[in-house]
């Protein structure tokens, strides 16, 4: 598997002998499986350790071992009772596998200090190192086949954000209109909804508030920023519409905004760092007028939301083909609402390809 591959290439370069991985999103980049209990209880820890020559043993709940042997690609499966502590027998796996004194990778972002402290303790003659690292660059770039379902999930999600549109109407409340769009992203076949933030009007000038009874009347800006899980990969989808009727200088803004996004999708390419590529976007917003909340400009998307690189000025990452980025300009006009465009870009070999935004245009879609 390519996602092996790439792991085993990081091992190498960072001097390891193996990786111990633990979140449910490595795990499932790794063997290709999401697990019950390493979702549903947050100590029933799975790890899956990635030997040098691309071999991947899984150790998990005893109650999802068949499940792992009948669809993930593992060639090595122990499974542990509710007994036992998951840490002592991936050390004891460990030592099986030869690897009781060698120099191990670990997802530490993600396994507890205590699980640490046990694999220290009882193998003190292995060396344990961060591999966080080796995943975040592995992650980093998607494959073909990484990159067809983040297309498909960005899609579907448009789809969804599109028909819920359709069905709402003024007076509905924030909430009414936020389980149109959760419904329309469940029909679209979403395995889960990760959120669906939708406020009306001033409401949106206040990052993250939950949707309320607020009943939109004309002349409202609404703000939405939803995402949902398609084949384990994520989307991220940010729209703004208006209700019935908008004033000049509201549709202005908007595609203002709309402008500026495009302009820094338009500069994206291998080799632009992403200290340029938010200073383009800085730039950008000074000549439209708009004033943002900060420099940041989005993130790397995947297997989680939130992947790296996050868009900072203070950030050292430089764009490479592969990689794909929600870009997301914003701004907060004080007594009207939150303007906020977000689309996923795709990094080219030769520049950029849009993977979703196909539907929306420089003119705020009025209901």
């Amino acid at each position: 598997m390519e996602s092996v591959d790439k792991i085993v290439r990081g091992l190498k370069q960072g001097g390891m002998d193996a990786l111990v991985a633990a979140s449910p999103e490595t795990t499932y980049y790794l063997i290709g499986v999401r697990l019950l209990m390493q979702r549903l209880i947050p100590d029933r820890l799975t790890f899956v350790i990635v030997t040098a020559d691309g071999a991947c043993t899984l150790v998990t709940a005893a109650s999802d071992v068949d499940h792992a042997k009948r669809d993930s690609t593992a060639t090595g499966f122990h499974g542990y009772t509710a007994a036992q502590e998951p840490a002592e027998v991936l050390c004891r796996v460990l030592g099986e596998l030869g690897l009781g004194r060698a120099r191990l990778g670990i997802e530490g972002s993600y396994i507890p200090a205590g699980d640490l402290w046990i694999l220290t303790r009882t193998l003190p003659e292995a060396s344990v190192v961060a591999g966080d690292a080796v995943i975040r660059s592995a992650r980093m770039t998607k494959s073909g086949r990484e990159i067809e379902r983040l297309r498909r999930a960005e899609y579907l999600t448009e789809m969804a954000v599109q028909a819920a549109f359709a069905m709402v109407h003024e007076g509905d409340s924030e909430r009414e209109m936020q389980l149109a769009v959760t419904l329309n992203l469940m029909r679209q076949g979403a395995e889960a909804v990760d959120f669906v933030l939708l406020q009306a009007a001033e409401n949106s000038t206040k990052f993250h508030m939950p949707s309320g009874p607020y009943r939109c009347k004309a002349g409202d800006v609404i703000h939405l920023d939803t995402g949902a899980s398609f084949e384990g990969y994520r989307s991220d989808l940010s729209r703004n519409f208006g209700i019935t009727r908008l004033a000049a200088k509201q549709i202005d803004t908007y595609a203002r905004l709309w402008d500026v996004q495009r302009e820094v999708i338009a500069f994206m390419r291998p080799g632009v760092s992403v200290k340029e590529l938010c200073g383009k976007y800085l730039s950008g917003m000074g000549k439209a007028g708009l004033v943002p909340p900060s420099s940041y400009l989005g993130h790397g998307i995947g297997l989680s939301s939130h992947e790296y690189p996050e868009m900072t000025v203070e950030s050292g990452a430089e764009l490479l083909p592969g990689m794909v980025l929600s870009i997301e300009p914003t701004v907060f006009v004080q007594g009207d609402a939150r303007y906020d465009i977000e689309d996923t870009v795709l990094v080219t070999d030769a520049g950029s390809e849009m993977l979703s935004g196909t539907l929306n245009r420089r003119e705020i879609w009025i209901l």
